[in-house]
């Protein structure tokens, strides 16, 4: 009955586990970040997803006003 839910869950889990890894050995081999960035989510997708308010209100206060 909610078995599929699971296994689907379980999938989820292990390739992001596989994708964690390969960007890690690429920073290490890379001996930097910048290499992974196009392959890698936004910190504003990863905020979107965790429904985090918190990047707005860092720019808010952080980042210079334009205009």
């Amino acid at each position: 009955v909610g078995i599929s839910t699971v296994i689907w869950a379980n999938h989820n889990m292990r390739a992001a586990i596989s994708a964690m890894r390969t960007v890690c050995g690429r920073i290490l081999a890379e001996e930097g970040i910048a290499g992974v960035e196009p392959d890698v989510a936004t910190l504003e997708e990863l905020f979107g997803l965790l429904n985090y308010d918190e990047l707005s209100a860092a720019e808010d206060r952080y980042l210079p006003k334009h205009g």
